[in-house]
């Protein structure tokens, strides 16, 4: 393949990984999350090179207040903008696994949120989000904070809540352990990477509502978007729902292209389990409108 500034890092380091020692030497230490796999090189060029020259105005004592406005199409891919969408005006914000912080911090900039709290349960990719949160100068609106999911943040710190970039498992197991995620004053946007069935079931039967999904294409890959409340009105859903959630696949192509993943993954299951094959074909079915 060419390799231009245009090319996602992801597809590169899937097709020449040795040109990850290249990125590691010349700063890009976060090739293995799922936000930095999506940028293209220009793009995580730009990041860097912003926050090294802020590290060494601050060396020189010659830091500025606010470093030049970053646009939020450096910041934020499809799946990070699809998940901001969600977002409600005026909501304080908890964003679980935030890495980069890109996400909160655009959400802030932009006037949809007065306050944000970027999370993240390991220490690397949190400074790396504080990194972020002080080259946009908004130390004074978003803090980083070392959290295991929502446990070191409060019931009344945030109103909307992010759970994105991670296994449909562990977003439900996230969301199970926390105790005031049934509060009716409570928003998710969840994104799960995989297992987006697992999560669909788990919020059904505990009672959570998928009020809107949506899906998006970043880095060459489908990702959807849920945004979802408690209401209490929980039950064992039907199998196809699991798949199919909230999803418009005959009114839209995004819609569809993500759940022929799921029919491709079926049908492969199939091989080894004839009843993954008649749930294949129910959600063949309805793919095509035939349900």
């Amino acid at each position: 393949m060419a390799i231009t500034k245009d090319s996602i890092i992801g597809d590169v380091l899937d097709q020449h990984p040795e040109t990850a020692q290249l990125f590691l030497s010349i700063g890009m230490h976060c090739l293995g999350c799922p936000a930095s796999r999506g940028e293209t090189i220009e793009e995580a060029c730009y990041v860097g090179s912003l926050l090294c020259t802020r590290r060494r105005r601050r060396q020189a004592g010659r830091v500025p207040q606010r470093c030049p406005a970053m646009s939020s199409e450096t910041h934020l891919d499809n799946r990070l903008r699809l998940c901001a969408a969600f977002v409600r005006q005026g909501a304080r914000l908890a964003d679980i696994g935030t890495d980069h912080a890109y996400l909160p911090v655009w959400l802030c900039r932009h006037g949809v949120c007065p306050s944000a709290i970027a999370a993240d349960i390991n220490p690397a990719p949190l400074q790396r989000g504080q990194m972020t949160v002080e080259a946009a100068g908004l130390g004074d609106r978003v803090q980083t904070r070392l959290s295991d999911g929502l446990a070191a943040v409060g019931a009344d710190e945030a109103d909307d809540i992010v759970i994105a970039g991670m296994g449909g498992e562990l977003i439900a197991a996230i969301i199970d352990r926390c105790p005031y995620a049934k509060r009716a004053d409570k928003h998710f946007i969840l994104q799960p990477m995989t297992k987006s069935e697992q999560l669909v079931r788990y919020l059904c039967e505990k009672g959570f509502s998928i009020d809107e999904q949506d899906c998006c294409v970043a880095g060459g890959k489908c990702y959807t978007v849920m945004s979802v409340t408690y209401t209490g009105n929980g039950g064992e859903p039907d199998e196809l729902l699991c798949y199919t959630g909230k999803l418009r696949p005959t009114e839209n192509e995004i819609h569809l292209r993500f759940l022929r993943g799921h029919l491709d993954r079926l049908r492969k299951m199939a091989l080894g389990d004839a009843r993954y094959g008649v749930l294949a074909d129910r959600l063949e079915a309805f793919c095509d409108g035939d349900t």
